[in-house]
């Protein structure tokens, strides 16, 4: 069996240490509990200390993992309930994307609360 390819839009700029945490536990419990097998740019790119010089390309990535994934989900935090810059371009992308590929984005796009056990950390 295939599981589902979710895209992990994760902020991350705001406080690294504590997203990567957040992150590591979300993609875990999806494929635990949920079946799904998430494709996380945090987790392929957070051994960058920063995106410069590379920032063009680590979005770029995004983008195609993004046209791989069968849905994009979006994951605020209350201390920080706004999508991050770098979400904010992955969402943009989605809908052009979904508009151009002829997908629903009320089924390929969502915004997700995380789980419980990642606002413990906060």
């Amino acid at each position: 069996m295939t599981r589902e390819k979710i895209f992990i839009s994760h902020p991350y700029s705001d406080n690294p240490a504590l997203r990567v945490k957040q992150a590591d536990i979300l993609c875990k419990k999806l494929v635990g509990e949920e079946d799904i097998f998430p494709l996380s740019p945090l987790h392929a790119f957070s051994f960058c200390e920063s995106d410069d010089g590379i920032r063009e390309d680590v979005m770029e990535s995004c983008y195609r993992l993004i046209e791989a994934s069968d849905k994009v989900y979006f994951y605020r935090y209350p201390e920080f309930p706004f999508l991050s810059e770098g979400q904010q371009e992955e969402l943009n992308y989605a809908y052009h994307y979904t508009a151009t590929h002829y997908r629903d984005p009320n089924y390929f796009i969502s915004i997700k609360r995380p789980p419980l056990e990642c606002l413990e950390l906060s």
